[in-house]
């Protein structure tokens, strides 16, 4: 019983996850620059840095989850990189301790 619960929960936020992405790059991305914008004070400058990495990210993730519909393994092992990539950039813009409080955000947003 546990096991399906479990089951059941992992592929609900999946569903959220990539319907999230795939619905509108554009929307997902101001979405986390504006909260993000917002939760790290960034000037304007900044703030469209981050929308522009977070648009990438997201129009990747879309191919991938695509590519590899089919394929949980195959589309774990896409995502690796393109989050490497955009967390990169983000650090370089909003420093260590930013990217850390950002994560912390994105966790307590699925909690």
């Amino acid at each position: 019983m546990k096991k399906i619960f479990l089951t059941l929960v992992f592929a609900i936020l999946f569903s959220f996850s990539a319907l999230a992405q795939s619905n509108n790059p554009e929307k997902s991305a101001k979405w986390a620059s504006d909260k993000m914008t917002a939760l790290l004070t960034l000037n304007e400058g900044d703030a469209k840095k981050v929308y522009e990495i977070q648009l990438e990210k997201t129009i990747k993730l879309n191919e991938a989850l695509k590519k590899y519909e089919n394929d949980e393994e195959g589309l774990k092992a896409a995502k690796k990189p393109i989050y490497a990539d955009a967390n990169n950039k983000l650090q370089a813009i909003v420093g260590k301790d930013g990217l850390t409080k950002w994560k912390t955000f994105l966790q307590e947003q699925k909690e």
